[in-house]
């Protein structure tokens, strides 16, 4: 549960946000080890459901103690093997009374010493005596001294702390360890010393201690935090002679400390010069003794997993701080951008925002569950990266949630916001109701499974752990993860609804929707209602379930000729907008060939006009040409006249 269930036990040392912190700091630094190395198989299985990407990275190697004088060499030993197992020297006992119980470790509620303090109530205080060693712990008085009150009038002896050396002569002096712990213990050495001194072990049935301890063949298992049960085993040691001589504490083969330094040297060396591939060195441990910097508890968590979303994500960043309610994280997952979009976010200096970038691209739903998986808030959004919200927005959701706790989450009414990029303007499958109220979830589920999704994602604030109990949004569903989602969630909580438009949502070309039309989207939709019907009939018998499945199984068959019809329509409409664009194209050449014809027209007229021209100015030019030659002509036979006359005067008679 990411840090939820010790919360309260840390309460007095840490706040819940630093205990929650752990977790997803964790998570960071578990990426760079090339190997992760754990004590039992137990924690293995626990760290992969923590941390699932180390599946592949962890490698369990049991620490290993001394071994006593003479023993065997350490070797592993398969559970059927036990009748092999030579027998390892352990002290010598004999039965005594009372039965002598020893209790080691720090007196903390974890590890249970209140359990087995109740355990010795009612058990006759001549016949039994309890001895606990280990630490008091600074600021944890109150429970020592309720301890000390549960323990009057019983045989009991306070040890307090111990040196080291002194543990064998503790354990020699005891016939039975007692391990009450209620917290899930990861490999318990002190358990292990016990056997290794001759000691059998009552432990609870619990972490790794069944890894160790066989019930009837070392020890005795007793359920965990149930006092009466352990009281049981005890009882069985007093009442059955014998038992405590049969609990063979030398069958379990202990593993010798330098066998265990030989394989951490040999698990380095394996990995020490190989290329770190795929795996992402962790950021700085920030400031602070080694300890991160921690923001205050937020209670709702806003997701925003992102994915080239530059074109509108300022917008919808901008939106979501803006918000009237202020107590809330901003977790941006990015799952493998390439244009601007992750240095428009980190452009943003605001301390609520938490940015992390996936390794691989995991696509919508796992990337979703990623979300889930890092937000710590009671409460959850996964908000789109088109989208805007209202300012009142989240205060109005949260005020319903905390007013009702049965609603499992609350949605909206929605304002389209319709890009001119859309492929269709249409954008009708958003809830049409017209006032708010709490809707009984079993009604609403019927009605989404019948009508179709009415539930617009990013208008809905959901209780986290009612999504966590559905085991996150399904994998298997890219389009209709959110849809199966809401429809489980019909099947367990009431829903509620507000009739204001609280959020802007962006219809427009790079919509994922847009990949899922015709029978894709249709048979997503389909498996997302076929998955809901089982939980919907698991969780008890309903009059109305054979009515519903064959109504489900009819609309079925309705949806898919509906999806075919669909598909045909748009072959239509693209061959219809095919025919159109072509006679547009040759009504605009029509148009084109009209206006060269015109401008030729005028060019031809402008043409004979200018010919018209040039013959009147030829035939001018001509007449003065004539003129002037009529003119030249007159005058010399003018001069050449008078000339004449007067050399007629001056000729010599």
């Amino acid at each position: 549960q990411r840090g939820e269930r010790c919360v309260a036990c840390l309460h007095d040392v840490a706040s819940a946000e630093a205990v929650r912190h752990r977790f997803a700091y964790m998570t960071q630094v578990l990426q760079a080890p090339r190997r992760v190395i754990v004590p039992s198989a137990f924690l293995a299985r626990r760290i992969v459901d923590d941390f699932p990407f180390l599946h592949d990275r962890l490698q369990v190697i049991a620490p290993g103690l001394p071994l006593p004088p003479g023993s065997a060499q350490d070797r592993r030993v398969q559970p059927d093997e036990m009748d092999a197992v030579p027998d390892l020297p352990v002290s010598s006992r004999s039965p005594r009374q009372p039965l002598r119980i020893v209790y080691v470790g720090v007196l903390l509620p974890h590890k249970g010493a209140h359990v087995l303090i109740d355990a010795l109530k009612d058990m006759p205080a001549e016949r039994v005596h309890a001895s606990f060693y280990g630490a008091e712990v600074a600021g944890r008085q109150a429970y020592i001294d309720r301890l000390h009150q549960a323990a009057a009038g019983l045989s009991v002896h306070w040890g307090g702390v111990y040196k080291r050396s002194e543990l064998q002569t503790i354990l020699a002096r005891h016939d039975v360890l007692v391990m009450p712990v209620i917290w899930e213990e990861t490999f318990s050495l002190v358990t292990r010393e016990a056997l290794q001194a001759g000691l059998p072990v009552i432990a609870a049935r619990r972490g790794a201690l069944p890894e160790v301890i066989q019930d009837g063949v070392n020890g005795l298992l007793f359920e965990p935090e149930n006092a009466g049960d352990l009281r049981h085993c005890l009882r069985r040691l007093l009442d059955e002679p014998g038992l405590l001589a049969q609990l063979k504490p030398d069958r379990f083969v202990w593993r010798d400390a330098n066998v265990y330094a030989q394989e951490v040297e040999q698990t380095y060396e394996a990995v020490q010069d190989k290329p770190m591939q795929g795996i992402s060195q962790p950021g700085r441990l920030p400031a602070g003794e080694g300890r991160p910097k921690l923001t205050s508890t937020r209670a709702v968590s806003v997701c925003l997993p992102t994915y080239n979303g530059a074109a509108f994500i300022k917008e919808a960043l901008d939106s979501i701080l803006r918000q009237t309610y202020q107590d809330f994280e901003l977790l941006i997952v990015d799952d493998g951008s390439t244009d601007a979009t992750l240095d428009i976010v980190l452009s943003f200096a605001d301390p609520r925002i938490r940015v992390h970038r996936n390794r691989e691209r995991l696509g919508i739903p796992a990337n979703w569950n990623r979300c889930l998986e890092l937000a710590s808030g009671e409460f959850v959004c996964v908000f789109r990266q088109d989208d805007v919200m209202q300012p009142d927005n989240l205060q109005r959701k949260v005020q319903l949630l905390r007013a009702d706790v049965t609603v499992g989450f609350v949605h909206s009414a929605v304002s389209p916001l319709v890009d001119a990029s859309a492929p269709s303007s249409s954008v009708d499958w958003f809830e049409t109701a017209t006032e708010d109220g709490v809707w009984a979830g079993r009604e609403y589920f019927r009605t989404l499974l019948l009508r179709g999704n009415r539930v617009c994602a990013p208008t809905v604030l959901a209780r986290r752990h009612a999504l966590l109990e559905q085991g996150g949004f399904d994998p298997d569903l890219g389009f209709a993860c959110d849809y199966a989602m809401w429809l489980k969630l019909c099947v367990t909580h009431q829903v509620g609804f507000l009739a204001s438009p609280l959020v802007g949502y962006r219809w427009h070309a790079g919509n994922a929707s847009h990949a899922y039309q015709f029978e894709r989207g249709e048979e997503e939709i389909i498996e997302a209602g076929r998955r809901a019907l089982l939980l919907y009939h698991d969780r008890g018998p309903h009059s109305a379930g054979p009515v519903l499945d064959q109504t489900f199984d009819a609309l079925t068959k309705l949806r898919r000729w509906n999806a075919a019809l669909q598909r045909e329509k748009a072959w239509l409409e693209e061959q219809q907008a095919s025919w159109r664009s072509v006679a547009e194209t040759q009504t605009d050449l029509i148009h084109e060939l009209k206006g060269w014809i015109q401008e030729l027209e005028k060019g031809k007229a402008w043409q004979e006009e200018q010919r018209g021209n040039w013959e009147k100015i030829a035939r001018q030019r001509e007449e003065q040409v004539a003129h002037w030659q009529a003119r030249t002509r007159h005058g010399q036979e003018s001069v050449w006249r008078r000339l004449g006359t007067r050399l007629k005067i001056v000729k010599p008679g």
